[in-house]
């Protein structure tokens, strides 16, 4: 496929293993250079049960991935989702529309009622993307990425079908 080509009609979207780490922590590291998880984390989120990770590949090449958690607060189940990566020639074509979908759908399955995030205020297109998903800035997080490096808090409830 090249690069001018839409993927989002042929692309899938699949539970991520253990063999995708190498070009999972390379999507990272382009998508957040200095800030990106290391290599050991992300292999543990992709053991760990707790955790879902998703790819979107056409023709065996990894796009874009997600990630994220299942977390008990009291009684309520709730998805964390901890990052969104999507290849930067591949953005605006809907992958990460489709891999936040699933992952969703993932939350929901697990019994999920809420879903939130943490995304940086400067990243516009993300917030773009998540608001237009339904998510709704909760509160600012300071200092939350680094000093300087503020943050809002997402959330959207989940709804069943």
């Amino acid at each position: 496929m090249n690069e001018n080509q839409s993927p989002s009609k042929i692309f899938l979207v699949r539970e991520a293993r253990l063999s995708d780490l190498d070009d999972i922590y390379e999507i990272e590291v382009e998508c957040f250079s200095s800030e990106a998880y290391n290599k050991g984390i992300i292999g543990y989120f992709l053991k760990t049960p707790e955790f879902i990770v998703l790819v979107a590949e056409v023709k065996k090449q990894i796009l874009g991935f997600v990630i994220g958690g299942i977390e008990h607060h009291g009684t309520r189940v709730v998805g964390h989702v901890y990052t969104l990566d999507v290849r930067k020639r591949y953005r605006r074509k809907g992958i990460g529309y489709k891999l936040m979908h699933e992952l969703e759908r993932c939350f929901l399955k697990k019994k999920a009622s809420i879903c939130y995030l943490e995304v940086k205020i400067d990243n516009l297109q993300a917030l773009k993307l998540y608001e237009k998903m339904g998510y709704k800035r909760v509160r600012t997080l300071s200092n939350y990425y680094g000093r300087g490096a503020h943050a809002y808090l997402l959330m959207k409830k989940l709804k069943t079908n």
